[in-house]
């Protein structure tokens, strides 16, 4: 009793937690009892409703799986009648020796076992309309001597298995030969692929499974998993006039009610089906209910508890969190507080409030941002007319020094104005290996007119790999660091650079190469890590056009591409670039 005083008056100290707690409970009540109706008047409904859709999928995952057995079997079948091995080891046998057919059969049954062990879903048989010689291999050369040939009146045709025919299921092509000789091409299906269908439609264990046709009586016709077909009987009955589709009925057997899924297999004479007690259904129904029912009232009594629990507990989180929300509006809140009768959700509404104004502030301070960023941009849009405006201006130079006869400067200029074009790549971050070597070019081509042929280039790139995706302006760079601190850093000195380009795996790797005056190891070292940034505190500059490249890689490609550098003091430096062979343009 002294408990209960204790909550009572704990509950009248704070008016805000006895309506959440009075709340808590109201809501628990009409919840628990509106749940209790809806397993009463539902539950068994529903569950028996979602067994019969759990067994009307897997029917048709059997189904579906059937017919792409058949389809794959009557392109293999098709495939090996154009086979023209196959045609011509099946035709001529009276005019070859007996070596010669021997071979054949050789071959045919070498075509055979690689369909078969390619799928591993049936056994394949060649029929001869005539016999031959050395005709003895009884797995898979037969002679028509159980009228086959008067059983296939069609090009394409299924029979239930016959004796020496591998399979219950076969399906069967007519090919006439190049000599006009009838071959029946057969394919018996395995044992173990229609067991396995079976036994997809057995869902519950005490179905009675059935693979049949509507086109053939009972007595000649069927693949079952029992001894009684009076089932079956009932079932062809029932489905007599259909030939295609799905369905489900309820079928009373013996005085016992039994629900059937059936489905026809498309473009076939086939049909499946599984019948199984009604009561196994409502049985998992009522297992579920009463389940339901064990689980309500433990559930109920925790309900009650918890709401207690969240009631205190959620009280005292919005009390810290009024709190809180005070300290960051004192002035605003001491108007709700000396209000009599005030709770922390009016401290809480009031700064909500608060709040607000300064969110719609702050949105406005972004709309402003935005604004000045539109204009930035426009202004950079209008600052790209200027490149334009350059090349157009050097195309005309270049017209004018050939009205002139001036080949160097019409040489110099139209080089300078590709450079330009290819380097703006109209916006865009992303070239390829193509553009960016016609770039290197056009670069080369003016530093080889004004150092005198001293330096010399040479392009070693397969065509199929000239299409590399790759950064605008990533080779330039290297060449020209090469020219400038290798060739010609030292006085004098002629020199050549090599690009080439090789795959390895789903990589590309591209070599620039050059002959000039190399650099020792710990020179290398420091450059690398200056050009990966990985290395802040080396002193000294260079590098940066190296270090732009290597960062904008990795920036759209990921941090396994980049740039290397080897090199060997008085022998040379190798660059090397490594990008990916295929890729999505960002």
């Amino acid at each position: 009793m002294a408990g209960i005083r204790k909550i009572c008056s704990f509950l009248r100290g704070s008016r805000f937690i006895f309506q959440i707690y009075t709340l808590n409970l109201l809501i628990t009540a009409a919840a628990i009892g509106m749940f209790g109706m809806y397993i009463y008047y539902n539950t068994f409904s529903s569950t028996k409703r979602q067994l019969f859709e759990i067994s009307r999928r897997n029917l048709q995952q059997v189904v579906d799986d059937m017919e792409g057995v058949f389809k794959r079997i009557e392109t293999q079948s098709a495939s090996l009648s154009m086979n023209e091995i196959f045609r011509k080891a099946c035709s001529g046998f009276d005019e070859k020796t007996s070596n010669m057919i021997y071979e054949d059969y050789l071959k045919l049954d070498k075509l055979c076992t690689e369909l078969e062990n390619v799928d591993d879903l049936y056994d394949i048989s060649i029929i001869f309309e005539k016999r031959h010689r050395m005709m003895n291999n009884r797995t898979r050369f037969f002679y028509d001597d159980m009228g086959l040939f008067d059983m296939a009146a069609q090009d394409s045709f299924w029979l239930w298995g016959q004796n020496g025919i591998s399979g219950n299921l076969v399906y069967g092509i007519r090919v006439q030969t190049e000599d006009h000789e009838n071959v029946l091409l057969l394919f018996g299906i395995r044992e173990r692929v229609y067991q396995e269908w079976l036994a997809g439609l057995r869902f519950y264990g005490e179905e009675n499974a059935f693979i049949g046709r509507m086109d053939l009586p009972l007595q000649e016709n069927g693949i079952w998993n029992t001894e009684d077909h009076a089932w079956e009987k009932d079932i062809m009955d029932k489905l007599d006039g259909k030939r295609a589709g799905h369905g489900d009925f309820f079928l009373t057997h013996k005085t016992e009610k039994y629900f059937v899924l059936y489905g026809f297999v498309p473009r076939s004479p086939f049909f499946v089906a599984s019948a199984f007690p009604a009561s196994a259904i409502e049985k998992d129904a009522e297992n579920s209910v009463q389940g339901m029912f064990f689980i309500l009232i433990p559930i109920l009594l925790l309900v009650f508890l918890a709401s207690y629990i969240a009631s205190v507990h959620l009280t005292g989180h919005l009390r810290r969190l009024s709190w809180e929300m005070n300290q960051i509006y004192p002035a605003e809140n001491q108007q709700v507080m000396k209000k009599k009768g005030w709770d922390e959700i009016e401290i809480l509404e009031s700064s909500f409030h608060q709040m607000q104004k300064r969110m719609n502030r702050a949105m406005e301070e972004v709309r402003e941002a935005e604004k000045k960023q539109r204009i930035a941009e426009l202004s950079l849009l209008q600052g790209q007319i200027n490149p334009h405006f350059l090349y157009n201006t050097l195309d005309s130079i270049n017209w004018l020094a050939i009205e002139m006869n001036a080949p160097k400067i019409s040489y110099i200029v139209k080089n300078m104005s590709d450079y330009f074009r290819m380097g703006l790549n109209s916006g865009g971050q992303i070239s390829t290996l193509r553009q960016e070597i016609r770039h290197i070019l056009s670069y080369f081509n003016i530093q080889k007119f004004r150092f005198e042929d001293k330096i010399h280039l040479y392009i070693d790139v397969p065509k199929e790999l000239m299409e590399t995706p790759m950064i605008v302006l990533s080779l330039q760079p290297v060449v020209e660091n090469a020219i400038l601190h290798g060739i010609l850093a030292e006085e004098g000195r002629d020199g050549a650079i090599s690009v080439s380009a090789e795959a390895v795996e789903e990589n590309v790797f591209i070599y620039i190469v050059d002959d000039g005056v190399g650099m020792d190891e710990e020179t290398v070292s420091v450059l690398n890590r200056r050009v990966k940034g990985a290395d802040n505190t080396e002193t000294g500059s260079g590098g940066f056009g190296l270090y732009n490249v290597n960062q904008r890689m990795r920036y759209f490609f990921g941090d396994e591409y980049g740039l290397d550098m080897v090199s060997k003091e008085g022998e040379g430096t190798t660059c090397i670039l490594t990008v990916p062979g295929l890729m999505e343009k960002k």
